[in-house]
């Protein structure tokens, strides 16, 4: 059975965030978001550079993504990822003190400062198309 991206239902709006993290040049990709009826209200591609893995490269995508929700007025997301490690730094305080702990607690904080709602859910690569390839797009600017 083929998974497929889901809509979020009225009023809320998901960010869809992945990386396409190459070992050598250490970059990654970005993000999309997008309300109810699957219209793109922001989507970046781009390179993040100095970046230590997969993990760094999503965090960052990420915490960049609720940061530009936040910005154009969106106070209720669904954070999506195909990360379950991120998920799980997300949605819990495992990882707080981890290299990338830095990161967690920011996006953390976004949720409490600038959103009335937030979900983090996980999603199979297949449901993430939009934004790796995005990310993948990233790799090369």
């Amino acid at each position: 059975m083929t998974q497929r991206w889901t809509p979020p239902p009225v009023g809320i709006m998901k960010i869809n965030t992945d990386d396409a993290f190459h070992e050598k040049t250490h970059s990654g990709g970005w993000f999309t978001l997008r309300n109810d009826i699957g219209a793109v209200a922001a989507a970046e591609a781009g390179n993040l550079e100095h970046v230590s893995d997969t993990l760094h490269t999503e965090a960052l995508a990420m915490l960049h993504a609720v940061n530009v929700a936040i910005r154009i007025g969106c106070d209720r997301l669904i954070l999506e990822t195909d990360s379950l490690l991120l998920k799980q730094a997300l949605t819990s305080n495992i990882y707080d003190l981890s290299h990338l702990g830095a990161i967690f607690r920011d996006i953390k904080c976004q949720h409490r400062v600038g959103l009335s709602h937030v979900s983090v859910k996980h999603c199979s690569r297949e449901c993430n198309h939009v934004a790796y390839t995005l990310a993948a797009h990233g790799t090369t600017m």
